[in-house]
């Protein structure tokens, strides 16, 4: 909240993907103003009826924010009929956490397809647990296209999971000749530092803007 509220500004455009309950979505809404944008997508029901109602609540917020139950990935509608989370419980039993799984049969999209056509975006925000680099590489032309700072969730058993890894956002970023800082400040010089520096912690926070030459 810190960071949005520090590097945010009124007329933004931002891309927000996994938003869950709208915690930062509002707080975005809030900062970017009337003349902002702000594109919201959340794929399961439980979070995704919490989120339209919070911005029920809010809807003077809601003007400049456009919610999506879209899933997003890489490649459209190229996994139907699996498992997604939205909710999380301490010290749960299998049981409890097969009850918090929904079954998704929606429609998945990538954001280069989606966004064909749009004038400018400053920041896209990625929370998928483990599914953040298929969102980037999804997203690479609307990247290379306008630049934009990219805050995204770094989870290196979440990632490995769906075959990816913090080595390949890693060199993802480098070939978009961008440059990474943790949440902490601390500066992403390579992979293997961000693995040793994620032992501590399951999951932190990567902000990766443009070099500039």
């Amino acid at each position: 909240i810190k960071w949005l509220k520090e590097n945010l500004h009124p007329g933004d455009v931002v891309i927000e993907v996994g938003a869950n309950v709208g915690a930062h979505s509002l707080i975005i809404s809030q900062i970017i103003g009337d003349t902002g944008k702000l594109y919201v997508f959340e794929p399961t029901d439980y979070a995704f009826k919490k989120l339209q109602f919070n911005y029920d609540l809010n809807k003077n917020l809601a003007q400049n924010t456009t919610l999506n139950k879209l899933f997003v990935s890489n490649k459209e509608n190229a996994k139907k009929n699996f498992k997604i989370r939205s909710s999380w419980k301490v010290n749960k039993t299998k049981k409890i956490a097969d009850k918090m799984d929904e079954n998704f049969s929606g429609e998945i999209i990538n954001i280069d397809n989606f966004f064909k056509g749009l004038s400018r975006v400053n920041l896209i925000k990625i929370d998928v647990d483990g599914f953040d680099f298929k969102v980037l590489q999804g997203a690479e032309d609307i990247i290379r296209l306008h630049q934009p700072t990219i805050f995204v969730e770094l989870g290196e058993a979440d990632l490995q999971k769906n075959g990816d890894s913090v080595e390949k956002v890693i060199n993802f970023f480098s070939d978009l000749n961008y440059s990474g800082v943790l949440e902490n400040g601390e500066i992403i010089t390579s992979a293997s530092k961000l693995k040793g520096s994620l032992k501590l912690a399951t999951h932190s926070n990567g902000i990766f803007t443009p070099m500039i030459d």
